[in-house]
């Protein structure tokens, strides 16, 4: 699915975090909405992951039961965002330290021929 035809892509490029019902799903993303009503759900609660000023990812969560969400929900998750965006962008630095360190060893390798 690509990220423009996506209630992620959507929260992702907004970086607002927003409740969806399956109607509103459908009129922002009719595949997401498709896939939503295929799995049998009625909400979804989508947040933005945001680190040091960049999107990384989002957060979502679906239920089965329509307006299952609230806007306390959303104010929770906002809160857990930050965390669980501090832990993706570490990961993600770390996979990049760990892809650098290997093309040095390389050089390295090259370098003492």
């Amino acid at each position: 699915m690509s990220l423009d035809d996506s209630l992620a892509g959507y929260v992702f490029r907004t970086r607002e975090g927003r409740l969806f019902s399956l109607e509103e799903a459908r009129a922002i993303s009719k595949t997401t909405g498709e896939i939503m009503e295929l799995e049998g759900c009625g909400s979804l609660c989508c947040i933005p992951l945001i680190s040091r000023c960049n999107a990384v990812g989002t957060l979502n969560c679906g239920s089965r039961r329509p307006a299952f969400f609230t806007a306390e929900d959303l104010q929770f998750f906002s809160q857990v965002r930050g965390q669980v965006a501090i832990a993706l962008d570490n990961a993600l630095s770390y996979n990049r330290i760990e892809d650098l360190n290997a093309r040095l060893a390389e050089e390295n390798v090259y370098l003492r021929r």
